[in-house]
């Protein structure tokens, strides 16, 4: 695969066009009367701290203030901020619940055992109010026979009205006592419910789950901006997003300093390796050589070591190294000069125009020209 890059610097505008066998893939543009902000450094001044917000809107010489995030300022690790626990677990003076288990028990049978009690059970109370009914016109009988000796007259009369009234009475008492069989029979039919013919029967109330409660940790105090900054201090910032319309430019002040393979990163202690590198072996070789070569320059950071630097021999490495560190002890120089001075915002470090950085990020060896 051939590759060319094309660059065209005018007094209005840069441009840079990357060709893969003839077909453009990438276009760049840069107008010089409007220059991006993008990885430009300042040391700006704190104009307000918003601590609802946790932010703070810096001065760096431009039309409108930027903004700057705690979480774009570098800080401890923050502990987890959901943390859920449950609560302590409530007394209760009721008894626990029992579970009571039994054998399955099949359903037809047991309606028609409780059909035949409820039928025998109307029975024996009809046969024994029949009895009952019997034994008292018995007796009435011979009450009434006993009356003969006083009142003779109209014996035959009233034992006759008497007989067919108990016999009316055992009648009645017989149909209603049907009837409530069938009642029975299909009360016993609703209340047999699974829930009573079933493989366990709860007997007590169940105990109350533990109620979980969700509590937010707030951050240690060092931690939040109102504490951090205040009004009219001097800040080293980098600029990450242009601004745009009525908002101003995106802070952070962690310092990011790009090379040809690597990336300085002063205010952090991490070795990355990018992750277009696939290949396990070439990121492991990657990750050993830049410890070894942190530990001989002596260098404080991190660093992450671009697309750009994969199969790329340690020296082309160490002269990276070496060229950013000096970059970040000038930086530091003119900002200890810039501190004394009178001026709310000072451009410390510039971002490199376009053809510059064009050449730096984007020739490699399968470049054939520019």
């Amino acid at each position: 695969m051939s590759e060319e890059l094309l660059i065209n610097v005018s007094p209005m505008e840069s441009r840079v066009a990357v060709l893969d066998n003839g077909v453009v893939s990438e276009v760049y543009i840069e107008r010089h009367n409007k220059l991006g902000l993008v990885g430009n450094i300042y040391l700006g001044t704190v104009v307000r701290v918003l601590p609802g917000m946790q932010a703070a809107f810096v001065e760096i010489g431009q039309s409108r203030t930027a903004f700057l995030h705690v979480n774009d300022m570098r800080r401890l690790p923050r502990p987890t901020a959901v943390e859920e626990k449950s609560s302590e677990p409530r007394h209760h003076t009721k008894q626990e619940p029992r579970v009571l288990t039994s054998m399955p028990v099949d359903r037809s049978a047991h309606l028609a055992e409780n059909k035949g009690q409820g039928t025998h059970n109307v029975d024996s109370i009809a046969h024994d109010s029949g009895a009952s009914i019997l034994s008292h016109s018995a007796d009435s009988a011979m009450s009434g026979m006993a009356k003969i000796d006083v009142e003779p007259t109209g014996l035959r009369e009233k034992q006759s009205a008497l007989a067919d009234e108990s016999a009316n009475l055992q009648n009645d008492l017989i149909d209603n006592g049907l009837s409530d069989s069938s009642v029975v029979d299909k009360a016993s039919f609703e209340t047999d419910s699974p829930d009573k013919v079933g493989n366990a029967i709860t007997q007590a109330d169940t105990k109350p789950a533990p109620i979980k409660e969700r509590q937010i940790i707030e951050p240690p105090r060092h931690e939040l901006i109102q504490y951090r900054l205040h009004e009219g201090q001097k800040i080293l910032v980098q600029v990450t997003k242009d601004q745009l319309g009525t908002k101003g430019a995106r802070l952070t002040t962690n310092i990011s300093l790009p090379s040809r393979y690597l990336v300085y990163l002063p205010s952090s202690e991490h070795i990355g390796i990018s992750q277009r590198i696939d290949n396990e072996e070439e990121r492991l070789r990657l990750k050993a050589e830049l410890a070894q070569l942190m530990q001989t320059v002596n260098l404080t950071g991190g660093l992450i070591a671009r697309t750009a630097a994969e199969r790329v021999p340690v020296a082309k490495l160490e002269e990276d190294i070496y060229y950013l560190v000096q970059l970040w002890r000038t930086i530091q120089a003119r900002k200890e000069a810039s501190a004394g001075s009178g001026q709310s915002a000072v451009l410390i470090y510039q971002e490199l125009s376009l053809p510059l950085r064009s050449i730096r990020d984007l020739v490699h060896p399968d470049t054939e020209k520019v």
